[in-house]
Protein backbone atom coordinates (compact mmCIF):
# COMPACT_ATOMS: atom_id res chain seq x y z
CA UNK A 1 0.00 0.00 0.00
CA UNK A 2 1.04 3.62 -0.32
CA UNK A 3 0.90 5.66 2.88
CA UNK A 4 0.71 9.44 2.83
CA UNK A 5 2.79 10.87 5.70
CA UNK A 6 3.20 14.40 7.05
CA UNK A 7 4.25 16.88 4.39
CA UNK A 8 2.44 14.83 1.72
CA UNK A 9 5.34 12.38 1.51
CA UNK A 10 4.38 9.01 0.04
CA UNK A 11 5.80 5.75 1.37
CA UNK A 12 5.23 2.33 -0.15
CA UNK A 13 4.71 -0.25 2.58
CA UNK A 14 4.23 -4.01 2.51
CA UNK A 15 2.44 -5.67 5.38
CA UNK A 16 4.82 -7.68 7.55
CA UNK A 17 4.06 -11.28 8.36
CA UNK A 18 1.37 -11.92 5.77
CA UNK A 19 1.19 -13.17 2.21
CA UNK A 20 -1.74 -11.77 0.23
CA UNK A 21 -2.70 -12.88 -3.29
CA UNK A 22 -0.80 -11.27 -6.15
CA UNK A 23 -2.52 -9.80 -9.21
CA UNK A 24 -4.04 -12.53 -11.39
CA UNK A 25 -4.18 -14.97 -8.46
CA UNK A 26 -7.45 -16.15 -6.97
CA UNK A 27 -9.02 -13.70 -4.52
CA UNK A 28 -6.60 -10.86 -5.37
CA UNK A 29 -9.46 -8.44 -6.07
CA UNK A 30 -11.27 -9.35 -2.85
CA UNK A 31 -8.06 -8.98 -0.84
CA UNK A 32 -7.27 -5.59 -2.35
CA UNK A 33 -10.83 -4.32 -1.77
CA UNK A 34 -10.80 -5.51 1.84
CA UNK A 35 -7.51 -3.77 2.53
CA UNK A 36 -8.78 -0.58 0.92
CA UNK A 37 -11.89 -0.75 3.08
CA UNK A 38 -9.75 -1.04 6.20
CA UNK A 39 -7.37 1.84 5.53
CA UNK A 40 -8.43 4.12 2.67
CA UNK A 41 -8.84 7.72 3.80
CA UNK A 42 -8.20 6.87 7.44
CA UNK A 43 -5.50 7.94 9.85
CA UNK A 44 -3.20 5.06 10.66
CA UNK A 45 0.07 4.28 12.31
CA UNK A 46 2.70 2.00 10.90
CA UNK A 47 5.53 0.37 12.77
CA UNK A 48 8.35 -0.33 10.33
CA UNK A 49 9.81 -3.73 11.11
CA UNK A 50 12.52 -3.85 8.46
CA UNK A 51 12.96 -4.63 4.80
CA UNK A 52 12.32 -7.80 2.84
CA UNK A 53 14.89 -9.54 0.68
CA UNK A 54 13.98 -7.22 -2.20
CA UNK A 55 14.59 -4.07 -0.11
CA UNK A 56 10.89 -3.23 0.32
CA UNK A 57 9.72 -1.63 3.57
CA UNK A 58 7.79 -3.98 5.88
CA UNK A 59 5.44 -2.69 8.56
CA UNK A 60 2.64 -3.51 10.95
CA UNK A 61 -0.26 -1.17 10.21
CA UNK A 62 -2.76 -0.11 12.87
CA UNK A 63 -5.99 1.70 12.01
CA UNK A 64 -8.67 2.53 14.57
CA UNK A 65 -7.06 0.20 17.10
CA UNK A 66 -7.12 -2.72 14.64
CA UNK A 67 -3.99 -4.48 13.42
CA UNK A 68 -4.66 -4.46 9.65
CA UNK A 69 -2.10 -7.21 9.04
CA UNK A 70 -3.88 -9.60 11.40
CA UNK A 71 -7.32 -8.50 10.24
CA UNK A 72 -6.53 -9.53 6.67
CA UNK A 73 -5.53 -12.99 7.94
CA UNK A 74 -8.62 -13.19 10.15
CA UNK A 75 -10.79 -12.49 7.10
CA UNK A 76 -9.03 -15.22 5.15
CA UNK A 77 -7.68 -12.80 2.56
CA UNK A 78 -3.99 -13.16 3.37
Amino acid sequence: MTVLAAGNVQHKVRLDGIDAPELKQAFSTQSKEAMSGLVFGKALTSQVTGKDRYGRTLAVVMVGGVNANLEMVRRGLA
